[in-house]
């Protein structure tokens, strides 16, 4: 057992080529994929992972900040399970989060990577997966699995565990306990993913494997907080920012400030109702121009089933703003994640479900 600690800051670090992938296993159709991703190089905790056994079956768990690449370390662990005859899974924690990956994975269907899910119905045996070789699966779904025993289990070979860290969740964490210790009686490669995890040592002991740690992320992060008597917002790198607006809510005077620099603000409120009153609040403020939104996106938005749905969106779209939920359709959470994505909507407030994706 061994953890390992990853900083480069201030470091000259020479990156491991993408081809080099094919010396570890991992089929050329699929280094192709990563190409066309943009992916010609590993960024340092997935050259990491690598060395320290991730192509070897080793069993790991990856703690590193968000939009750090942790995701790739599991699927290229997949797709070498799946390249040799098994099946692999991906698991999450929440039914909106498998869908996410399932859409993100389907892309493997180039190679031949038949993907599925499942996240609901527990008593179900789950026969009807035997078709896939990678299936995405919430945590309480894939533990029914492991008990009801379908003619497919036998052939896991690799399960990948997203959001880690709920394993000290005292909801959540005795089911991925379970799931983890019927693994490791089955030597099922596990590959562990989180931004943070206590315990490390312990953790690593128990699943007999290693533990990668680094605060490595691909863009720079700076804290900083909003001093309200004196309307600035204050960094720990120095800067000062005056913030001009005043409207008598300090969050929509950050927003419209934001707003008006066009720098995109994504807002976290653990209240799914004070989400979508933001969002309305915002559009009080804003006299600019409409968005011009991507064709596809106002497509995808028509075929959510709620009325009141397409209705509201779409006029906050309009102006630039969303609003983001577990309580949305499927459809209506993909569309706002996209249009974010794509830096057609410059302000989203979203409950902690948008944080897990």
């Amino acid at each position: 057992m061994e953890i390992i600690k990853l900083s480069i800051s201030g470091m000259v670090h020479v990156l491991m080529d993408s081809d080099k992938l094919v010396e570890y296993g991992i089929p050329t159709k699929y280094i192709d994929i990563l190409r066309n991703r943009g992916i010609t190089v590993l960024n340092p905790i997935q050259e990491e992972a690598i060395r320290r056994g991730l192509l070897k079956g080793k069993n790991l768990v990856v703690t590193a900040p968000t939009a750090s690449g942790k995701t790739l370390i599991g699927e290229l662990a997949m797709v070498k399970a799946i390249d040799n005859g098994m099946v692999a899974v991906y698991l999450t924690p929440l039914k909106a989060l498998a869908n996410e990956k399932y859409r993100e994975f389907r892309e493997l269907d180039k190679i031949g990577v038949r993907v599925g899910i499942t996240t609901g119905d527990y008593d179900r045996k789950g026969e009807e997966l035997s078709d896939y070789n990678l299936i995405v699966a919430t945590y309480e779904r894939f533990d029914s699995l492991l008990r009801l025993k379908p003619s497919w289990i036998s052939r896991v070979g690799c399960v990948v565990v997203d959001e880690l860290h709920l394993l000290m969740d005292p909801e959540r964490g005795p089911v991925i306990e379970m799931i983890i210790a019927r693994l490791l009686k089955q030597n099922v490669h596990l590959v562990g993913l989180s931004a943070t995890i206590g315990n490390p040592e312990i953790l690593a002991k128990w699943i007999r494997g290693e533990i990668i740690v680094s605060d490595w992320r691909p863009v720079k992060l700076v804290e900083g907080y909003y001093n309200r008597d004196r309307g600035e917002i204050v960094f720990m790198d120095g800067r000062v920012e005056k913030v001009t607006y005043r409207v008598g809510d300090s969050l929509l005077n950050i927003v419209l400030h934001n707003l008006s620099r066009d720098i995109q603000t994504l807002v976290f409120i653990h209240n799914r109702k004070k989400v979508e009153e933001y969002a309305e609040k915002t559009l009080d403020f804003i006299n600019g121009s409409i968005q011009h939104l991507p064709f596809e996106i106002v497509d995808r938005l028509s075929e959510s089933p709620s009325r009141i749905e397409r209705e509201r969106l779409s006029k906050l779209l309009l102006k630039g703003v969303a609003f983001h939920h577990a309580g949305l359709s499927s459809v209506a959470r993909s569309v706002v994640e996209e249009a974010f994505l794509k830096r057609a909507v410059k302000v989203v407030y979203a409950t902690p479900t948008l944080a897990l994706g």
